[in-house]
């Protein structure tokens, strides 16, 4: 699984999105969560959902589970702590001894909403100027800028997904994919133009940085280690999973695969911890790896005793880059696994 690092507004996140939830777990309405859901990828994409499966969309689901929630003063207490993100924040271990706020039983739909809401309004990336584009960078979401035009197999797919086999097969016979300088959109029917455009531009979510797939990732959290702990336990904050989401994490899926986060604080930090570290060269770490894993299939009296924490990391360059961008936007990070 990828495991990617983006860009976190997180005055957007402690001004907009959790305070929409506070009111709809806590006063009961809804209204506002709604309206900011509505204009959401999550929503748009459920709009083409038959008449006889519209009780599944993650909104009428998301709004039955939280009906249903206990209500009394220590709920409403709990409930109030979930909506607030400086509980998810301090930098220390006291989820050892006590257990963050939390709902009595998981909701896909609710943790769904979330991220969708994040995903929409959080998730800017800002490059400056000076920084290489490089293929592991994805165009930014959120930005006022024209995206460039998708490729072919990109909107066959998103069709596909749909369930739009008939609109690709009218775009096989009308449409001129040959034609580099023609952007395909023009010639999509008018359906597939609704589904795919947002505001005249084609909404493409935001992708942010690849730091590699699981279980590569504890490379980097070894190296960290070795320079600074404070870096590795940002890190662990970041990508490992020990910051708790409010409604949980699912690996795999498109809106619950956020697994961690830092305030922009903690980017500060982690930049400056960063400031004098050495980069390994990333043809050097992959032959470390690769040789890494050829001692691991030696015999039991030969094997390396090298952990995988031990291995270069291939990524570190892209990473740090992306800190210290992140850091100089006064931007917080956010880490999905999918």
């Amino acid at each position: 699984m990828i495991v990617r690092i983006q860009g976190f507004a997180w005055e957007v996140y402690t001004g907009r999105v959790m305070p929409a939830f506070a009111r709809w777990l806590v006063d009961g309405d809804d209204t506002h969560t709604y309206h900011l859901f509505e204009q959401t990828r999550c929503a748009q994409e459920e709009l083409f959902v038959p008449q006889p499966m519209r009780q599944l969309r993650t909104w009428t689901r998301a709004k039955a589970f939280a009906q249903g929630l206990p209500r009394g003063p220590h709920t409403h207490q709990e409930y109030a702590l979930l909506c607030d993100p400086g509980q998810f924040t301090p930098l220390s271990d006291r989820y050892v001894q006590t257990h963050p706020p939390q709902l009595y039983q998981d909701s896909e739909a609710l943790r769904t909403v979330w991220g969708a809401l994040v995903q929409q309004f959080c998730l800017p990336w800002y490059m400056s100027p000076e920084f290489e584009m490089t293929p592991e960078l994805a165009s930014p979401a959120n930005t006022s800028e024209a995206l460039p035009p998708m490729e072919s197999s990109e909107l066959i797919s998103l069709l596909q997904s749909a369930g739009l086999n008939d609109l690709i097969d009218s775009l096989h016979q009308s449409t001129p994919w040959e034609t580099p300088s023609q952007p395909p959109h023009e010639h999509l029917p008018e359906e597939a133009l609704h589904m795919l455009l947002a505001d005249d531009d084609i909404d493409v979510p935001n992708n942010g940085v690849i730091i590699g797939r699981l279980p590569t990732t504890l490379h980097l959290r070894g190296w960290l280690a070795s320079h600074a702990v404070r870096a590795m336990a940002l890190f662990e904050f970041l990508a490992c999973g020990r910051r708790a989401m409010p409604f949980g994490y699912q690996g795999g899926d498109p809106y619950g695969n956020y697994i961690g986060y830092l305030t922009p604080t903690e980017t500060a930090l982690l930049a400056s911890s960063l400031q004098d570290i050495s980069i390994p060269d990333p043809h050097e770490a992959e032959t470390d790896y690769h040789t890494f894993l050829q001692e691991r299939q030696l015999s039991a009296s030969k094997r390396t005793s090298r952990l995988i924490d031990e291995v270069q990391p291939s990524y570190a360059g892209v990473f740090v880059d992306a800190i210290r961008i992140a850091a100089q936007q006064q931007l917080g990070l956010i880490c999905s696994i999918g």
